[in-house]
């Protein structure tokens, strides 16, 4: 993927979606049940945003010095 913005997005609708999902099946029980594909799948999605908003990061500190230049 070569925009950032759009890996955050996409990730987060992915980790909203399957949340909500474990949400529905579990509906009447206190906790929401995940299972290991599921959890795998949060944890990579959550570091794909930290490096996509790292990268971002980066991109906007080197524009910012380009207009001072």
């Amino acid at each position: 993927m070569r925009n950032p913005l759009s890996a955050i997005l996409q990730c987060a609708d992915g980790i909203v979606q399957t949340v909500t999902e474990a949400q529905t099946a579990s509906k009447g029980q206190k906790y929401a049940l995940f299972d290991t594909d599921s959890v795998d799948y949060i944890a990579e999605s959550s570091q794909t945003i930290m490096l996509c908003a790292q990268h971002q990061k980066v991109i906007a500190m080197t524009t910012s010095i380009d207009i001072l230049f």
